[in-house]
């Protein structure tokens, strides 16, 4: 008589992994897009290299074996299918700022999942918000702010070197970049320092690693900088002229 096979009970490589994950949470975008909502505060597409690095680092924290590529690739593929399958409830992922329907501003300052919560009477540091945030791993932090006395006007003139006249529609396009409902605002800056104003126009709301791109070639490029970046600074060099 052939004796039974005895099936071990210790979890295989793929349960290990799956365990790992259980301090993220798993959601859909309006786009049917899957993204997991990690400790930090932060959201990513499951596909992402952002997650993958993530489930690694938590697999070693836990001295469990590197996976292979291709058990990595299979806990991705569980949790897409999962979401999927069920159906489950779409959360919109917003790029550094989100405004709430009664029209809270929240501003995302990378650490942890610490924001910044504006109201039309007053700001706040809080940790307790309901926006979800899109972050990688060229994003920089920003810095807790203080209370101050100084407009936005008067810090760039001073900032810039310029009188607060010329530092004006500065200040407007940064009160109109805040406001995620409206028509993204356009900013054109031309002249010798044009690359130092724009790179800390740009910092001063979504600051990144390389603050600048080069003109995009293809709408699918523009796509691709617009998914990951709140403000979108060029260097157009030559190509854009006054006239």
């Amino acid at each position: 008589m052939k004796q039974a096979r005895q099936h071990s009970a210790e979890p295989t490589a793929f349960e290990h992994l799956l365990a790992a994950c259980t301090t993220a949470s798993f959601f859909l975008t309006p786009s049917r897009q899957s993204y997991a909502s990690l400790p930090d505060g932060s959201a990513t597409p499951i596909y992402s290299e952002h997650f993958r690095g993530w489930v690694l680092n938590q697999a070693a924290e836990q001295a469990l074996p590197i996976p292979s590529p291709y058990r990595l690739a299979h806990v991705l593929r569980y949790h897409d299918n999962v979401l999927q399958t069920n159906g489950a409830p779409s959360t919109t992922v917003h790029n550094r700022i989100a405004v709430q329907p009664n029209g809270t501003i929240h501003l995302d300052l990378q650490t942890e999942n610490e924001a910044i919560e504006i109201t039309g009477r007053s700001w706040t540091c809080t940790h307790q918000h309901p926006a979800s945030f899109r972050r990688h791993e060229l994003n920089l932090p920003l810095p807790v702010p203080t209370f101050s006395k100084i407009t936005i006007t008067q810090l760039l003139a001073k900032s810039m070197g310029l009188s607060e006249i010329n530092a004006n529609p500065l200040a407007n396009w940064l009160t109109m970049a805040l406001l995620p409902n409206v028509t993204a605002p356009i900013l054109v800056i031309t002249g010798e320092a044009r690359i130092e104003a724009a790179r800390l126009l740009r910092n001063i709301i979504d600051p990144v690693v390389h603050p600048l791109f080069p003109l995009p070639v293809t709408e699918g490029q523009l796509g691709q900088l617009a998914q990951w970046n709140n403000v979108l600074a060029f260097d157009a060099g030559p190509y854009i002229t006054e006239g």
